[in-house]
């Protein structure tokens, strides 16, 4: 409804769990996934129009974080695969990071406040800034390090720190710090080259999408 539309832009009102999966009743997360793990099983284009709608209507839902979280945890083989039926049920909500959006391969893991993400020892810590829906959000897909090489991952959110920034007036992007989280609840899609090739395609979604 409007009014909740403005109560949300006004910041008296949030896009809370209970909007979360009523989204994902009507499919909108998922599209990008397979059938079988849940989701719409569409083309990128025909996702693209889903979420054009929505921007063009103004809902401020998670599609296209949302979205690119399951094209990527789909093109990542391996233990990632149990994440896509928590995201396509809207149990647990997925976003990246403004830490994927870089200047130049050289840049990889690089955020622009706060400390880069990097894991090492078990434990992970570092800044992943400008999280669109970071006040809600259960997971991150971002770039990191781990033991001094390029990776990407997706990061577990439960106890860190948030910290609210507005942008354009609207609230629900956050700052995310973390200070020696545990590893173990994070999972690593890629290292190297094939990290590089995630991150590149998460910037490209991000672009084509106009998310950020």
């Amino acid at each position: 409804p409007w009014e909740r539309l403005y109560a949300v832009e006004r910041g008296d009102a949030q896009v809370g769990s209970a909007d979360v999966k009523e989204m994902a009743e009507m499919g909108w997360l998922a599209l990008l996934a397979p059938e079988s793990a849940g989701g719409g099983g569409v083309s990128l284009l025909e996702a693209a129009v889903v979420v054009d709608e929505c921007g063009y209507a103004g809902v401020p839902a998670p599609l296209a974080v949302s979205n690119i979280a399951a094209d990527l945890i789909n093109r990542a083989s391996g233990g990632a695969s149990g994440h896509l039926a928590g995201l396509a049920s809207g149990q647990r909500l997925y976003t990246v990071s403004e830490a994927t959006r870089r200047r130049g391969r050289s840049a990889h893991a690089g955020a622009k406040a706060g400390r880069p993400l990097s894991a090492a020892g078990g434990n992970l810590s570092g800044t992943l800034p400008l999280v669109p829906f970071g006040d809600i959000a259960d997971f991150a897909l971002a770039p990191l390090t781990v033991d001094g090489g390029p990776a990407f991952g997706v990061i577990a959110l439960a106890g860190a720190r948030r910290e609210t920034v507005r942008m354009l007036d609207r609230l629900g992007y956050c700052n995310i710090h973390l200070d020696n989280a545990d590893l173990s609840d994070s999972v690593v899609l890629a290292q190297g080259k094939a990290a590089e090739d995630l991150h590149e395609r998460c910037d490209a979604l991000v672009t084509g999408l106009s998310l950020i």
